[in-house]
């Protein structure tokens, strides 16, 4: 790292600190997708978007202002998120190595208790319990609390889950991002483990603010996203700590600060504390909602999205036909008669996976950054400025209308005739690669905030009457962001979407090729040319023969794929963990969605 670049992160921080409206500055970077990658900023925004820093409205004397206030702040909150440092539970040890930049200590699963099955010492120790209570309740409790003990909340039958949790979460991160060298190092794990374990807990003491506990698969991809940042930032401002001595008294005094901000012992700290905000419903955006189900809220009058009456359990599935089936209608007609009636395709087998990672499958890290930027500064308007603290709900908010972006987005492909449901539901899973996913959140914004003060903050040029009807995917401008290229072309090319990278962020994605998408056969190793289905009276040489008989061979094969999922979910194992459960009926949904095809295609009514 150069002084150049030391002094942009500190002009960075004073466009916040200097501004006559620090708090507005900061939202329209978020919603304009302005913040720069590799600024070192990025975790700062999203902790003053989630409610964990606060930010003046009018100017302040000067930066040092907010920058203490900041200080002062966060260590409060490194205490309050320390991991193991609930109620029930004492802070872990510091750290005692310094240069590792990742601490974290999981918690200790819970002492075990003297049984009365073991010597004669537990046997006196249980007689002075019993004695000295009068009235048998010390005796009861040794009884709960014995490796024999059926009940569920003795110590060694949580002792006994957290350690089956364990399991299953390093089950996960084994998978996590594999070609990544960041997410392959011990200590990340660890980390990672630890937060999920603690977060998870459901002996937390904040239930009551709307936490909701429990472990789901999926919840360790949003966190691997939130350390990354968290982590990167703090290496950008620690690697530039020891060039200070061109720096003014006041601007060491910033710098200062900023390292106490983004110190690298407290990567684990900082990195708990926006995952809990973005997956807590009392305090935060509620992403947990979409894991375990919750409530829904009230959506605004604006918003086509209506989930009420939702289960407790198919929240995220209600946003998912929502998303294909009123927004879409209402934006593109003709793309939702295809996708809901010519391939019939189920929303939820790909949507699900969509909103309930907020898109990180589905874009590079550097454009899912902007994506979060985008979300977190919308809900931090709404619950701070328009007073929708009780109210504010993800399915009522752009992330909905950010599918909807997409599906608009690649609309060309999956009306193509030449393109088939096997081709529509692999681009659907395999998103396209963009050049620049700022103009799909600004049509996000525009869609589900037209001619609101949002909109405008946003820097989106409002005229004409709001219509959710509007797809086009061309940039508009906006006030304080990087300029969008004038001669953009937003057309998807064929390639399909490499897994994030920590080697991306910074680097150019380069000019997306206009080159029409690639046969079905090149990408995937199978033939898409529609057949001819023969008509009723046709006659039937031995070419069409043979050609029917391989036909009923290859959707026999299908139909025997689709069985095999089928059974998971209709016979599942007797110790199929909750992951295994969500996943097998994820899975069997989309075998549904390809059994109506096998049909159709052995009725004549759809071209193989």
């Amino acid at each position: 790292m150069n002084h150049s670049t030391m002094m942009e992160v500190l002009t960075e921080i004073q466009k916040i600190t200097q501004s006559s409206n620090p708090y507005k500055t900061a939202i329209t970077a978020g919603l304009s997708g302005s913040i720069k990658v590799g600024s070192g900023l990025r975790s700062l925004y999203w902790r003053i978007y989630l409610g964990l820093l606060s930010v003046p409205r009018s100017k302040p004397r000067d930066s040092s202002e907010i920058l203490e206030q900041w200080e002062d702040e966060i260590h409060t909150l490194r205490k309050q998120f320390t991991l193991g440092g609930s109620a029930k539970s004492a802070p872990p040890d510091a750290v005692k190595n310094s240069d590792q930049t990742l601490p974290s200590t999981p918690p200790a699963a819970p002492p075990k208790k003297k049984s009365r099955f073991g010597g004669s010492d537990s046997d006196d120790d249980d007689q002075a319990a019993v004695s000295s209570s009068g009235d048998g309740q010390a005796h009861l409790t040794v009884l709960k609390d014995n490796p024999l003990s059926s009940d569920k909340e003795s110590s060694y039958a949580k002792a006994f889950q957290r350690k089956k949790l364990e399991e299953i979460i390093d089950k996960d991160l084994g998978r996590l991002w594999s070609d990544d060298p960041f997410f392959e190092s011990d200590l990340v794990h660890d980390t990672l483990r630890a937060i999920l374990l603690e977060f998870c807990d459901e002996d937390r003491a904040d239930q009551q603010d709307g936490h909701i506990p429990g472990y789901r698969q999926g919840m360790h991809e949003v966190l691997s996203l939130i350390m990354f940042v968290v982590n990167r930032d703090a290496d950008l401002i620690h690697s530039l700590k020891p060039k200070l001595d061109d720096l003014s008294e006041d601007q060491e005094g910033d710098w200062s600060i900023l390292q106490a901000l983004f110190s690298p012992a407290a990567v684990a700290q900082d990195t708990y504390m926006i995952f809990s905000r973005l997956m807590s419903l009392g305090n935060g955006i509620g992403l947990v909602s979409w894991y375990h189900g919750g409530p829904t809220g009230s959506p605004s009058a604006s918003s086509p999205v209506s989930p009420q009456g939702s289960s407790q359990t198919n929240i995220v599935v209600d946003v998912a036909n929502d998303v294909q089936i009123v927004l879409l209608k209402a934006a593109d007609e003709s793309l939702w008669k295809t996708m809901n009636k010519v391939h019939d395709i189920q929303a939820t087998s790909y949507l699900l996976r969509w909103l309930r990672l907020l898109f990180l499958r589905e874009f590079p890290f550097h454009q899912v950054m902007q994506l979060w930027d985008a979300v977190f500064a919308e809900y931090s308007w709404r619950v701070s400025e328009e007073d929708e603290s009780s109210t504010y709900t993800l399915a009522d908010s752009i992330v909905p209308y950010i599918s909807l972006s997409m599906l608009l987005f690649i609309s060309e492909d999956l009306q193509n005739s030449n393109h088939d449901y096997s081709f529509a539901m692999r681009r659907l899973m395999r998103y396209p690669p963009v050049e620049d996913v700022r103009p799909i959140i600004r049509k996000a914004i525009e869609r589900r905030h037209r001619g609101s003060r949002l909109a405008l903050i946003a820097g989106l040029l409002v005229s004409g009457p709001a219509s959710v009807a509007s797809a086009t995917l061309s940039p508009s401008g906006a006030a304080n962001a990087d300029p969008l290229p004038q001669e953009v072309t937003l057309t998807p090319c064929g390639a399909l979407l490499p897994p994030p990278s920590s080697t991306v962020p910074g680097v150019s994605m380069g000019t997306v090729s206009t080159r029409p998408p690639p046969p079905l056969s090149a990408a995937f190793g199978t033939a898409v040319t529609p057949t001819a289905v023969p008509s009723r009276n046709a006659t039937f040489t031995p070419e069409t023969t043979a050609s029917l008989r391989d036909k009923q061979i290859r959707q026999g094969m299908a139909l025997a794929s689709i069985v095999r999922r089928m059974e998971t979910r209709w016979f599942p194992p007797s110790e199929q963990t909750a992951d295994e459960k969500a996943a097998a009926e994820e899975d069997y949904l989309v075998a549904i969605a390809e059994l109506k095809r096998v049909r159709d295609v052995l009725l004549g009514s759809l071209a193989e």
